[in-house]
């Protein structure tokens, strides 16, 4: 339940950055938030029944599924953070040279 609520809570500042650091619109996002939860639910549905025997068997497989997702995520936060923090340093610069 904590991991779903980090995971959503993700989610949510990962949109709002998009927007906020001009990448997307707002109808943008929401597509691409309602479409990243269609096929999450489909996954849930289709695929997790197969691919959980198989991790089940090999706890090493399922812990580097989970580390490696979990690393891909932090990387690409800590990317979009990077460039958010320059977003907002060029804005300063620009506001001082007025």
């Amino acid at each position: 339940v904590i991991a779903g609520i980090v995971a959503m809570a993700l989610a949510v500042f990962m949109t709002w950055l998009r927007v906020h650091s001009g990448y997307h619109t707002v109808p943008q996002v929401v597509v691409g938030f309602s479409l990243g939860s269609i096929f999450a639910l489909a996954w849930r549905q289709w695929v997790v029944p197969f691919a959980l025997p198989a991790t089940n068997a090999n706890p090493q497989l399922e812990f580097a599924i989970k580390a490696a997702t979990w690393v891909l995520v932090a990387a690409f936060a800590a990317k979009q953070l990077s460039k958010a923090q320059q977003s907002v340093q060029q804005l300063k610069q620009q506001l001082e040279d007025a």
